[in-house]
């Protein structure tokens, strides 16, 4: 099998060879949600083998808040990922800590700081079980020059997850 993916804010794309059976899947979305996990490709490789596909259910990802932050700014695409996750259409979309911190992590890389450091924070609030959340939200703090709060930050992830060994080293270089 040979296979590669890609994708953006706004489409995915797959394409799976099968050299030996002479099978080619490829598909296209203008939708970042779709298709994030494989089984649009498992159930289009079992049409092509001759199977029956297992249904595929799919949930959308946050990054539906990107158009609301860059119409609204990072309140209201916040506040739009809180009411989301309280309505009826919650089962519509996958909420975890992982889809904030690539939020964050999108703002970052665009050069929004501190608007990523707002998207993390919250993200730390609404998950605070979690360790990813915290170390994320300790290195942009990091990056913001913000020392204490990322020591904080740090030690909060190395609490939660101790074997975290980016949360462990950063904490280490800080402290010194």
């Amino acid at each position: 099998m040979i296979a590669h993916e890609g994708g953006d804010t706004g489409y995915r794309t797959n394409l799976v060879l099968l050299p030996d059976k002479r099978i080619a899947v490829v598909w296209m979305q203008n939708a970042e949600w779709a298709a994030a996990d494989d089984s649009l490709t498992r159930a289009a490789l079992d049409v092509a083998l001759g199977g029956t596909p297992a249904p595929i259910r799919t949930r959308r990802t946050i990054e539906s808040m990107l158009p609301t932050y860059q119409r609204e700014g990072i309140g209201a695409a916040l506040n739009q990922y809180r009411t989301l996750r309280q309505s009826p259409r919650a089962e519509l979309y996958t909420f975890d800590e992982a889809g904030l911190n690539a939020f964050g992590q999108y703002l970052i890389r665009q050069g929004h700081l501190r608007d990523a450091i707002r998207a993390l924070e919250t993200n730390v609030e609404l998950y605070p079980a979690s360790a990813r959340a915290a170390d994320a939200l300790a290195t942009a703090y990091e990056m913001d020059d913000n020392m204490p709060l990322a020591i904080r930050a740090y030690r909060a992830a190395v609490e939660l997850e101790p074997t975290l060994s980016h949360a462990k080293d950063r904490l280490k270089q800080l402290k010194q």
